[in-house]
């Protein structure tokens, strides 16, 4: 059995903002608490971005807690925050597809942190989303392609 630290586990323990940017004092507790938990045995973090409260975390925070994991030597497990060509994850007004905008928020989190992702899996909900996963696919090919995605184990190793 391996565990993992819950992103939102330790923001409903460490932060009382439900929802949108911490303040600094709270994302620190976040991740002193995520180190300590490291320190304890964890053995990597776990995103759940497809929900509340980690579907209104900003990017700034999802990156924080990569270079935290990054630095720690652990992967980092994440469910994307958007499943759909449109989610209440980002703005309606963002042109581009949710569902993409979302892998390659991930992809460049990996690349920014060092850190090792494992894309929990994809989905594509609803027709419109159908014609993203040629997309979505060849992104992460791309990323093989260059050394970022071990295809042995399925982490994205940036």
């Amino acid at each position: 059995m391996a565990e993992l630290v819950g992103h939102a586990a330790v923001r409903f323990v460490a932060s009382d903002t439900r929802r949108g940017k911490m303040p600094p004092k709270e994302l620190e507790k976040c991740l002193d608490l995520t180190r300590r938990s490291f320190d304890e045995g964890a053995c990597g973090l776990s995103f759940g971005l497809g929900y509340d409260p980690g579907m209104y975390s900003p990017l700034e925070e999802l990156e924080a807690f990569c270079a935290v994991a990054a630095k720690a030597g652990k992967p980092v497990a994440v469910h994307m925050k958007a499943l759909s060509w449109m989610s209440p994850c980002y703005p309606p007004a963002t042109l581009k597809a949710h569902n993409v905008l979302a892998l390659e928020q991930m992809l460049d989190l990996a690349g920014k942190t060092g850190v090792r992702l494992q894309l929990s899996h994809f989905i594509f909900v609803g027709r419109r989303t159908w014609p993203t996963a040629d997309r979505c696919i060849h992104r992460l090919s791309e990323s093989c392609q260059h050394g970022n995605v071990s295809k042995d184990s399925g982490e994205i190793c940036a």
